[in-house]
């Protein structure tokens, strides 16, 4: 492409003995062509060398050196909203000199006429077989062939995704030459890019993507490479969108089916916790799956791979009101199927931690239940005096008891004290607060239990 403009009657930036310099636009002229790599650098393809500010000061000389990936002194980026090139480590503008008028050089931004440069737009202009600069359309399912004829150019090629439509679009090239891809949104943003993730030397880019226009942009590895190609071009409609933003609302209680469209293609749900519970997500069918549950601000707060079976994943998490995302995707990045989302809540009758801990009389008798494996209770019980404290449960439910202090410190434990499986403690106990801790002996069992507690204090008799 060439880089024009119309300061002190017009030009294109132009290679003079690797000064940079405006001079005369000309179409054969190979010192006047530049590329916009993806790195935010303007490389001159005869030489392979870029633009580059000599200095981060006002005046500054700008020069063609042998380019350097990531160096600050070559990274502009160009603002299309004000056709200026902003220098990013100085944060001053690519400027052609006030005085000779032909020099580029590094000045303080101010958006005169000569720190507009205008470059080709995808859009606009070109008479390639696709174009330089002109897009050919082409169909969301299509192959196109193409060429890369003359060393530095591309072919542009535009997609649309309809309205309403959201998924995973594919496209890359087959055949022998070594192609280098980038997709461009609809303002000309670079979105992804690629080199050799095809077959042979070919590009690959899988993106999801939503309704709206795209530029695919196709050139040789090679500043200086020329040849053949075809485009390939494949949109995969995704039930589930792929990002958080989008998630598809789920009830608690619900089931959903699922699909995993595309090698790397992940689903997001969102779920509204009414109260504080136990939620459950797994997943059925033979797709090996992987979970994630994040919480709202999308952070992730458990994950499992083969929790359940088959390969599905089965998160349990003790969970407060909000709301909570669920995040499914294959095991393996190259592999796609089929799926079931099952999502399960149960409202717990009793706080699974001591800061939700249900107080009861140290002489009492109280109802509980394990509503599903992994559940615990915590119970709460102040003591006036010294004495002996005895906790233990009934009923048909295997259970298992802490005994804690204060500050949450074990103190006592039991699994089989009691009869059928019940636990039982007996405790030499000081006045303070205590907290029992209730949970099934089974890491995957539930089911009810009778908590009963009893405390009797102790006397001292002083003999005078």
């Amino acid at each position: 492409m060439k880089v024009s403009t119309r300061a002190f009657g017009g030009g294109c930036i132009t290679n003079v003995g690797d000064y940079a310099k405006k001079r005369t636009c000309n179409a054969s002229s190979a010192n006047q062509l530049l590329i916009y790599t993806s790195n935010r650098s303007l490389r001159d393809p005869s030489t392979n060398k870029c633009l580059t500010a000599q200095s981060y000061s006002n005046g500054s000389k700008i020069t063609y050196t042998r380019c350097q990936p990531n160096s600050a002194e070559q990274i502009f980026s160009y603002l299309d909203k004000t056709k200026r090139f902003l220098h990013i480590a100085s944060h001053k503008c690519l400027d052609v000199h006030g005085g000779n008028r032909t020099d580029l050089i590094l000045w303080r931004c101010h958006g005169g006429i000569n720190q507009k440069f205008y470059i080709p737009s995808p859009r606009t202009g070109g008479s390639d077989d696709h174009g330089n600069n002109t897009a050919t359309p082409i169909a969301l399912k299509s192959t196109t062939r193409g060429r890369i004829e003359a060393a530095g150019s591309g072919d542009y090629f535009k997609i649309i995704i309809p309205s309403g439509k959201r998924g995973t679009l594919i496209i890359n090239t087959t055949g022998s030459t070594d192609t280098y891809g980038s997709l461009l949104g609809g303002s000309g943003a670079q979105l992804a890019l690629d080199d050799n993730s095809g077959s042979g030397h070919n590009f690959r880019i899988s993106i999801s993507v939503t309704a709206g226009t795209y530029y695919a942009k196709v050139r040789h590895h090679s500043p200086t490479g020329i040849g053949s190609y075809a485009l390939v071009s494949h949109f995969v409609p995704d039930d589930h969108t792929s990002s958080r933003i989008a998630a598809t609302s789920i009830n608690p209680n619900s089931t959903t089916q699922g699909r995993i469209e595309v090698a790397g293609d992940v689903d997001f749900f969102k779920i509204r916790i009414p109260s504080s519970g136990t939620l459950v997500v797994k997943t059925t069918g033979l797709t090996d799956t992987y979970g994630t549950l994040l919480n709202a601000n999308g952070h992730q707060i458990a994950s499992d791979d083969n929790g359940s079976t088959y390969s599905n994943f089965r998160i349990l998490k003790s969970v407060s009101t909000g709301t909570y995302y669920v995040k499914v995707k294959h095991s393996s990045a190259s592999s796609i199927g089929y799926y079931t989302l099952i999502s399960q809540f149960i409202s717990d009758d009793y706080g699974n931690t001591r800061s939700t801990a249900k107080p009861i009389n140290p002489n009492s008798t109280t109802q509980g239940r394990i509503e599903v494996d992994g559940d615990v209770d915590f119970f709460k019980i102040q003591i006036h005096s010294r004495g002996t404290l005895v906790v233990k449960t009934t009923g048909l439910t295997d259970t298992y008891g802490t005994l804690l202090n204060a500050n949450g410190h074990q103190i006592a434990s039991d699994d089989n004290g009691s009869a059928y499986s019940n636990f039982k403690i007996s405790k030499s106990v000081t006045a303070g607060t205590y907290y029992v801790k209730v949970k099934h002996s089974s890491a995957l069992l539930a089911g009810s239990y009778v908590l009963v507690s009893h405390f009797e204090a102790s006397y001292f008799v002083r003999i005078t």
